[in-house]
């Protein structure tokens, strides 16, 4: 089956500043779903995932006063 998409790998980019002016790193992971007979692929959900740590995950944000996730609101068309 060929996919009208394109994969791209994570990266962890600094992008969120906290109140203390220090940037946190973000992921984004999009769930998509292509129905038989769609033209295009439909985003169904997703994950945000924060991190003070040099990668996503607890081993990498131990003694971190914080990190998380959470979902990411998007519009529609």
């Amino acid at each position: 089956m060929d996919f009208p998409f394109q994969l791209v790998l994570p990266a962890y980019h600094p992008c969120i500043q906290d109140t203390r002016g220090e940037l946190i790193k973000c992921e984004i992971c999009l769930l998509a779903i292509c129905p038989e007979g769609a033209e295009n692929p439909e985003i169904v959900t997703n994950l945000s995932r924060l991190s003070r740590g040099k990668m996503i995950g607890v081993d990498y944000n131990k003694d971190m006063d914080w990190v998380g996730g959470s979902i990411g609101f998007y519009e529609k068309d």
